[in-house]
């Protein structure tokens, strides 16, 4: 058992699928190679951490907080204030009061805004490493001898709205190269969601000339129709001058340019 096939295979051994002669083998080299130790330690984690996302909730010590504050203030009022006009010590503690009210609402109310702040602050770095972390898990799974572990890769991606090129790169050839068309097909939904990049549309009007999967064509063809891609006209018209093209491919084809022109 070598380094390359190990790193390979790791996910299953993490997963527990592989045959007893593998698992063995996997084990044997792990005890002697520290650089796959640090690769099974690392993925190992990303899948505990990818499947024990925690639940961020706000904090309950603001109103407390406040509360509290209320209470001692209260506690320095050792006298009571009676509201008569004809006291200026009575406005005066009235205004007192009035004030130390005034300056605990407004603490209360900055603290609020600060805390919220700071809560919103939390969220936006705990979403960007869930993101990040998404996409690790997508790109150790990506290469995986099992086609189901690509698939369940390429699926990760449903949940992140703006990839990076090299998650979209990543995508990009499980869709020209993978030897399973289940992959592939995988791949090109995944990336019909985004069109927006130039990188993307370019990838996809290749594949039209170089997938042989009927029906991977077809799926191609409707999503470069959609966007109105129209430099897919020329690979289309060539898909229609192959005569090893069956008919009902032909037939997508020909809806596909009449949309197009």
């Amino acid at each position: 058992m070598n380094c390359t096939k190990t790193e390979h295979i790791i996910v299953d051994y993490i997963d527990g699928i592989l045959p007893k002669e593998e698992m063995n083998a996997v084990q044997n080299h792990l005890a002697v190679c520290t650089s796959c130790q640090k690769v099974y330690q690392e993925t190992k984690q990303l899948f505990t951490a990818f499947s024990e996302e925690p639940i961020a909730k706000p904090s309950a010590n603001l109103r407390t907080s406040f509360e509290q504050l209320l209470e001692q203030e209260k506690e320095k009022q050792t006298k009571v204030v009676k509201l008569a006009p004809s006291s200026k010590n009575s406005y005066k503690s009235v205004l007192q009061i009035a004030a130390s009210v005034a300056i605990l609402l407004t603490g209360y109310l900055f603290g609020g805004y600060q805390e919220s702040k700071n809560h919103q602050q939390e969220i936006a770095s705990y979403q960007k490493e869930q993101k990040q972390l998404k996409e690790n898990m997508m790109l150790a799974m990506i290469d995986n001898s099992s086609p189901s572990k690509r698939i369940k890769a390429v699926n990760y991606t449903e949940e992140l709205t703006t990839p990076d090129d090299t998650i979209l790169k990543a995508l990009i050839e499980r869709m020209q190269q993978d030897s399973n068309s289940n992959v592939r097909l995988t791949a090109v939904e995944a990336l019909s969601k985004f069109t927006d990049s130039e990188i993307v549309k370019t990838s996809l009007i290749e594949s039209l000339t170089i997938e042989k999967d009927p029906s991977i064509q077809i799926e191609i063809i409707q999503i470069l129709v959609q966007i109105q891609e129209k430099r897919a006209l020329t690979p289309m018209k060539k898909i229609l001058e192959n005569s090893e093209s069956p008919d009902y491919l032909k037939t997508q084809v020909n809806i596909g340019i009449a949309k197009l022109i």
